[in-house]
């Protein structure tokens, strides 16, 4: 998973910077189409309740997509999401994941320095 090698402190601070979008999710209907493949993005997103299909891949709580695009390896979206059961997901912007590894960065280089 994309973060699933991060310390709590930075989740928490990803959350904490994240704005509503993280804070409070989005719900998808049953069916309903999260993104389609063809669509510009610049997000990832985490499943926090229900599941999604992506292609013909079945996702769960703690599941991510979009990772290509919230890194910036691609802009337009590979596949289809579509919410399978109801679907809750937390959205993670690229700017808001780049500012906070910057900042996660220059801390770990000033902790070096000293």
């Amino acid at each position: 998973p994309l973060f699933g090698a991060c310390s709590l402190s930075f989740i928490r601070e990803l959350v904490a910077k994240g704005g509503p979008a993280v804070w409070r999710g989005t719900t998808f209907p049953v069916g309903a189409v999260v993104y389609a493949a063809g669509e510009a993005g610049s997000s990832a997103f985490v499943i926090a309740r229900g599941s999604a299909e992506a292609g013909n891949r079945l996702l769960g709580p703690g599941d991510c997509f979009g990772e290509a695009q919230v890194l910036g390896v691609e802009i337009v979206r590979q596949e289809t999401v579509r919410a399978k059961t109801s679907l809750h997901v937390l959205e993670v912007s690229s700017s808001v994941l780049t500012r906070l590894l910057m900042q996660t960065l220059d801390s770990a280089t000033e902790e070096e320095a000293e």
